[in-house]
């Protein structure tokens, strides 16, 4: 049975089975962008974008919560609505940290689930995770410190599609994220600054037009596989919502020639024109693209072909009616799409 915890500010100042405080300020924010085609982590004069911002929960009212005092399994889950099925090319997140016992470099694990709309979904489903690593970590001053921390996934073809249900009913796809700090040591009272974790981003009487679905809560969890639930906890001020932004992707699908994947007979959906361009299909050369040229063979040469005709084509990646293919849907196609099957043209 999911367990559902109210908390007032000053129960989720002191969350019950630990002691101290467990909100703490983070003035200032330090920028770093982290490729993940190189594993480079780069500085950042400010805010870095990796695509255009699709999802942004990021109205911080330079609070974080203290994640670490719960030992090294503790797991953080926030949830959001978006509309899609929404590609995602990078996506920025941010942590706090007040210490000089941590280790000097710390790795964050992000996952992303869609199906999920909190309290300890049953119905979620995984869809990518990010193992980010030599991130910023003890302070020898014992300074505040705030990253945000930007990752590009399009350098690495490792962009992942949100898409899912709608659980709530309000028209978008509910999906959440985690934060999981992976190589931490569990706060030692003797040393009461030792703290670490996710910047919260949201505040009650401001909430932004581009992170619908957030809410006064988030999930908590004993270990990094959600297994260990041990509440949704729920606070007016700070409004308990994580650092998250989602930047859509910005990888042509497909691509002619820059990836070495041929990917013209990625021909469905299609928008109903009759011309297919490069923001039609689905990324992907499978059994609904071999049905649609099945559905037009064969036609002959001039006639009414509609798509099926992806061959030959002129190699700029966009197949077009007059321009393209023989004008013919016939063996030359079929052959031409089996020889793409099952391609990722991302």
């Amino acid at each position: 049975m999911n367990r559902t915890i109210l908390l007032t500010v000053a129960a989720l100042i002191a969350v019950p089975a630990a002691a101290g405080p467990q909100i703490l300020p983070a003035k200032g924010a330090r920028h770093l962008i982290y490729d993940m085609a190189t594993g480079e982590l780069r500085s950042a004069e400010g805010p870095a974008r990796i695509g255009e911002s699709v999802w942004a929960s990021t109205q911080y009212p330079w609070y974080y919560f203290i994640q670490m005092y719960y030992g090294e399994g503790a797991t953080t889950l926030d949830w959001g609505d978006i509309a899609g099925p929404q590609p995602i090319g990078g996506y920025s997140f941010a942590y706090g940290s007040h210490s000089v016992l941590l280790p000097e470099r710390l790795d964050v694990i992000n996952l992303f689930f869609a199906d999920d709309n909190g309290f300890d979904s049953e119905n979620r489903t995984f869809l990518a995770g990010f193992h980010i690593p030599n991130l910023p970590g003890a302070d020898p001053g014992g300074q505040w410190h705030k990253w945000v921390i930007t990752v590009d996934l399009d350098a690495a073809g490792l962009a992942f599609t949100i898409d899912g249900e709608d659980l709530d009913g309000d028209g978008r796809m509910d999906f959440s994220y985690t934060y999981w700090f992976t190589n931490y040591t569990q706060n030692n009272p003797q040393y009461p600054n030792n703290y670490l974790g996710p910047v919260i981003a949201g505040d009650p009487n401001a909430i932004p037009p581009t992170a619908p679905g957030i809410e006064g809560a988030f999930d908590f969890f004993g270990d990094p596989n959600l297994n260990l639930y041990w509440g949704t906890y729920w606070g007016d001020y700070p409004f308990p919502q994580f650092y998250m932004e989602l930047y859509d992707s910005e990888l042509s699908c497909p691509q002619a020639g820059g990836s070495g994947k041929r990917c013209t007979a990625d021909i469905w959906p299609n928008d109903g024109d009759g011309i297919w361009e490069v923001d039609d299909g689905d990324c992907l050369v499978g059994l609904d693209d071999l049905a649609q040229l099945l559905a037009n063979y064969p036609t002959p040469a001039d006639g009414n072909h509609e798509l099926g005709d992806v061959w030959p084509e002129n190699g700029d990646g966009i197949w077009q009616d007059g321009s393209d293919g023989d004008g013919a849907v016939d063996l030359s196609d079929l052959a031409e799409l089996l020889s793409q099957y099952s391609d990722d043209c991302r």
